[in-house]
């Protein structure tokens, strides 16, 4: 788990804020994005992925980490209707 955000420090600001639902966007959706995605459904979260604020070099990697992360139970969105 190398390249999740889901660090000691974050993992304890969402647990003292209470927080059940996280929205998640940021570059590499296949390697940082899909990993911090998936120990956050791991751990109970509600992920919202804001698709328009994820990106890969290579398309087809973006298209790939996004089903995956939906098929883990991601909700797939978009900042407007976030």
């Amino acid at each position: 788990k190398q390249f999740s955000m889901c660090v000691e420090e974050v993992n304890k600001c969402l647990n003292e804020l209470n927080r059940k639902s996280v929205v998640l966007f940021g570059i590499e959706a296949h390697v940082c994005v899909q990993q911090t995605c998936l120990d956050l459904l791991e751990e109970g979260k509600e992920v919202h992925l804001i698709l328009d604020g994820v990106s890969s070099q290579q398309s087809y990697d973006r298209e790939i980490a996004l089903q995956r992360m939906s098929q883990a139970g991601a909700f797939l969105t978009t900042a407007q209707s976030a």
